[in-house]
């Protein structure tokens, strides 16, 4: 799903990009993405693999204690993304090889992974906030 504004999606043609098997639902609000997220059994997250590279969607996985599957364009994940994700139930796919075994795997952790233990609210949007406050101060 496209995070967007309601003046965004407006203006999104929804069928301008058409792929075989995969069905394009457009722009939502964020409020929608987290609705339908809530309902997901694994988050799918896409990505390069530069180090600069980080995206808020990990954080909204993270605290709706979603594994996740990361596919990787380049086969790798930036250092920041791995620091944020640390003992989190993900995967990375560089391809589909071996997509069902992983998968499986992936689940039985997520299965028996403490969710409790796992400080989700560091990714908080309020706590990320907080810290830009404190950043704005200096």
């Amino acid at each position: 799903l496209h995070v967007r504004s309601r003046r965004q999606r407006q203006m999104c043609i929804r069928d301008r990009v058409k792929v075989e098997g995969v069905i394009n639902h457009g722009m939502h609000l964020y409020k929608d993405f987290i609705d339908q997220t809530k309902r997901l059994d694994i988050a799918l997250l896409l990505v390069a693999g530069h180090d600069f590279e980080s995206t808020t969607k990990l954080f909204d996985y993270i605290a709706l204690k979603k594994p996740i599957v990361i596919i990787s364009s380049s086969g790798h994940l930036s250092s920041i993304m791995r620091e944020y994700l640390g003992n989190f139930p993900y995967i990375v796919l560089e391809d589909a090889h071996d997509f069902k075994t992983q998968i499986d795997d992936l689940i039985s952790v997520h299965n028996s992974f403490d969710y409790n233990s796992f400080n989700i609210k560091r990714f908080s949007r309020a706590n990320s906030l907080g810290k830009l406050e404190l950043l704005l101060e200096d």
